[in-house]
């Protein structure tokens, strides 16, 4: 626990930007107050720290506190625990976020990308948000990028933006678990920036010596959305389809999610690993994140 003073005339939401820009770490929620609780006099949020990959708390307080006041903290029964696996978390964060790309801006992976994928190839971006690598793909000359995410609010507030600047660019709606409607081999590319990595994390009551949940060949019962997304991704890419799959997890923990391939794979396909690079975002963007890894993978006969 660490202790911090924020403006004493900073409230409600805004709390999560001035702690996210103090502490440059990763907010992960906070404690909700009860009902009429005019007895605590701090306020604590989980922190996600990008560069230890662990999770801290901070504590402010809520109310001037005179010296030697106890400090009394909020009733911790409905902490939001690490909420990036959370639908509602997003749907919540993204009312109010304008723009943000994970690991790293389109400028940083633009030249891989162009090596590997043609500007007619259809692009499909998984868990888009409010990342602006669709609008500069297209601007760059892409003319097929689709970009998908399960929160049907950022969908309907990038559509508009899309729209308003002429990118070409198509928003939907749809699950990454489930893909419902994509036809089979129907995508020559997907880039994943950070998507998988929000299934693979622990709560933060579990994340004592590591933040990411071990990935293993079996897929135990907590890594089924990530296990079906992969699933997913080897059943609409193309023969030859490509993935760009950038974490902020080990290698060593994420290679073998390349072994979860459907059980009923009547094509007899897997991946294979063309690249694993360890990256750095630019020193000009800002950004939490110190270092990040880039797997390029291709759907390959057996």
């Amino acid at each position: 626990m660490c202790s911090m003073l924020l403006d004493p005339g900073v409230r409600g939401e805004d709390d999560v930007g001035s702690v996210q820009g103090l502490t440059g770490c990763c907010c992960c929620g906070c404690c909700s107050l009860r009902e009429n609780d005019e007895e605590s006099n701090v306020k604590v949020m989980p922190i996600f720290c990008m560069e230890q990959q662990r999770l801290f708390s901070v504590a402010w307080t809520t109310k001037d506190v005179a010296s030697g006041t106890e400090l009394v903290r909020p009733y911790a029964g409905k902490i939001s625990l690490m909420g990036l696996c959370k639908k509602s978390y997003w749907e919540a964060r993204f009312e109010a976020e304008e723009e943000f790309d994970w690991y790293c801006e389109y400028s940083h992976i633009r030249e891989l990308i162009a090596s590997y994928v043609s500007k007619s190839a259809r692009v499909l971006i998984s868990g888009t948000g409010t990342s602006r690598l669709p609008g500069e793909m297209a601007l760059d000359g892409y003319s097929d990028v689709v970009a998908m995410d399960y929160a049907a609010n950022v969908i309907e507030k990038m559509q508009a933006r899309s729209e308003e600047n002429a990118w070409g660019v198509r928003f939907v709606e749809a699950d990454l678990t489930q893909m419902k409607g994509w036809e089979s081999s129907s995508v020559d590319c997907v880039i994943d920036k950070g998507c998988l990595d929000a299934m693979l994390l622990k709560p933060e009551t579990e994340a004592e010596e590591t933040n990411w949940k071990l990935v293993t060949p079996d897929s135990p019962d907590d890594l089924s959305d990530a296990q079906s997304s992969m699933q997913q991704l080897v059943r609409i890419l193309k023969p030859g389809g490509l993935l760009f799959f950038l974490t902020f997890g080990s290698p060593s923990n994420r290679v073998t999610m390349f072994d979860w391939v459907p059980r009923d794979n009547d094509d007899q396909t897997e991946w294979e690993i063309l690249q694993c690079l360890e990256m750095s975002p630019t020193n000009r963007q800002q950004t939490f994140v110190t270092r990040f890894f880039l797997f390029i993978a291709r759907k390959t006969p057996k």
